[in-house]
């Protein structure tokens, strides 16, 4: 038996009308009476009355009809199992990062997806932004979580090839020591570190470009004591690397000394989590914001060709 043929018949049994049975099931008239026909040939009896206009069931009919019903949902249900099951073994999706995970609930975000989806399998890695479109671009990657800012040129140069889902926003941070005497205040101007020593993420980092033009619109070019791929390093780093020279307490925001002093961090806030024991966070209110968005490649057009 045609578990197809008794989905058809359930329909035709709602309607009792051929036309609106084969309009449902996107199928001409005489398709659906010959599926019919041979319905009542496989069970060896007649399932409906017919007439020039409608049909009712016979009594045959009304019996099959509940059996009818179990028949096609379970048939339905099977395809609909057997398909999961089918996409579930290769349905691994390869899921790049920025080196900020955590603070920005992205680990969260993915555990979430794995609980919600259990016969998926994340495989996760990270990477700075270029690296990370450049997997795209080859396939390696499903999608990335990557950093962008305004003043990025990059994201003028190629990147409609991608469909990108803005994720949350953050800012630029001044990490300070704990005993600075701007670490009490609510934010800070970039200008007033300009005397200061910084300790920065690598060149090339979408973060250490984002620090490095902010500095220049503000006027300076900053001196950088130390640069890390971790941001972990650079906070731990931020107490201990303060100069002993001479004490916080000769130092005045009114009348900076052009001699360093102290060493500042800048980083995302979200990365600078306050500890009154060892550092201040104090947000950049003039410096541009940065964007993380989600990031993916946007098929190839049909009968198009794949971008390089």
């Amino acid at each position: 038996m045609d578990t197809t043929r008794c989905h058809e018949f359930v329909v035709l049994a709602q309607t009792c009308n051929y036309l609106q049975a084969a309009d449902q099931l996107f199928i001409s008239q005489s398709t659906l009476s010959k599926h019919i026909k041979s319905l009542e040939r496989d069970l060896g009896v007649e399932l409906f009355n017919r007439t020039t206009r409608h049909v009712q069931l016979t009594e045959h009919g009304r019996v099959f009809l509940p059996f009818a019903r179990r028949i096609a949902a379970a048939a339905h249900d099977a395809g609909v199992a057997l398909h999961d099951a089918s996409d579930n073994e290769r349905r691994v999706l390869q899921i790049g990062s920025i080196p900020v995970m955590v603070p920005y609930g992205i680990t969260a975000l993915l555990h979430g997806f794995e609980r919600e989806h259990p016969n998926a399998r994340l495989h996760i890695m990270e990477g700075e932004a270029d690296q990370l479109k450049g997997m795209l671009r080859r396939r390696e990657l499903d999608l990335a979580f990557i950093r962008e800012w305004d003043g990025d040129e990059s994201l003028d140069s190629g990147d409609e090839e991608f469909a990108t889902t803005f994720y949350t926003e953050d800012r630029l941070a001044a990490v300070l020591p704990a005993g600075h005497p701007l670490a009490i205040r609510s934010s800070v101007r970039l200008s007033e570190l300009a005397n200061e020593e910084f300790l920065l993420l690598p060149k090339g980092t979408v973060m250490n470009a984002l620090i490095m033009d902010a500095c220049a619109v503000e006027g300076f070019v900053p001196e950088v004591r130390y640069r890390g791929a971790r941001a972990e390093n650079i906070l731990d780093l931020v107490p201990q690397a303060t100069s002993r020279a001479r004490t916080c307490r000769s130092w005045t925001s009114t009348n900076p000394s052009p001699r360093r002093s102290s060493s500042t961090a800048c980083v995302s806030a979200s990365r600078a989590l306050k500890s009154a024991r060892f550092w201040s966070t104090c947000p950049l209110p003039r410096a541009t914001p940065n964007r993380v968005c989600a990031w993916a490649r946007i098929p190839p057009r049909c009968g198009g060709t794949s971008p390089p």
